[in-house]
């Protein structure tokens, strides 16, 4: 979507499309895409002092697709939104915010191999491709698209995890939930490319998103209580 220049929506009223289509993301539910959606995050991630004159360099890195540590290819292009120190504290939160997620595994030689310092690439990569939309390195479909699918992995995560501590490994209430889990699970190769989940927060019970998005709203940042 092009920026409308003229009063096409208040800052005021930009805020509460912006924050309800956040939360109905961070719940898992369908929604429409607000009229002005990026114009309004180019408005709230400037106030957060982000970064928006990024150069080819950068923008590049965003089109990348992988943000792990064996291949940060994604980060460049964040430092230089929001520079090094916020990126380097947003990682630490992210993965704290996602330690009950399963770590990003290969395969090598028949063994199973732990990449180590991988969790929380999901949050990583949702900051990412809101940096990329907010920049016009991601249109507003393939955002949502992406954010909803790592949303809905992590959701039916939780739930299968839940399942299990509540009823048991081998219950049927498990079995129906790793089913569930399945049909979302994924990877490089489905739907829409999308690897990585977004934890969900049992103390909201709505997924980590909105809880970003609380922090950039308000001119915060994710991690510096870490």
């Amino acid at each position: 979507m092009e920026k409308v220049e003229g009063n096409f929506l208040s800052e005021v009223d930009s805020m509460e499309e912006i924050d309800f289509l956040f939360h109905k993301l961070a719940l898992d539910e369908d929604l429409e895409i607000p009229e002005g959606f990026k114009f309004g995050l180019e408005i709230f991630l400037g106030k957060a002092e982000a970064n928006l004159e990024i150069g080819e360099e950068g923008r590049k890195s965003l089109r990348e697709s992988k943000y792990t540590e064996k291949h940060p290819n994604r980060r460049r292009g964040l430092v230089e939104m929001w520079g090094e120190d916020r990126v380097g504290k947003y990682e630490e939160w992210s993965e704290v915010r996602s330690k009950d997620c399963p770590r990003f595994t290969y395969k090598k030689e028949g063994d199973l191999i732990s990449i180590e310092g991988s969790r929380g690439r999901g949050l990583r990569q949702f900051l990412t491709d809101l940096s990329s939309l907010t920049v016009e390195e991601m249109n507003e479909e393939d955002f949502v698209k992406k954010t909803q699918w790592r949303v809905r992995k992590g959701k039916e995560y939780f739930l299968m995890k839940k399942a299990e501590k509540v009823f048991g490994k081998t219950s049927e209430e498990h079995k129906m939930a790793k089913e569930q889990f399945k049909k979302v699970k994924g990877g490089a190769k489905d739907e829409v490319g999308v690897v990585a989940m977004v934890p969900w927060c049992e103390e909201t019970d709505y997924s980590y998103v909105d809880i970003v998005w609380e922090y950039l709203r308000e001119g915060d940042w994710p991690g510096e209580e870490v």
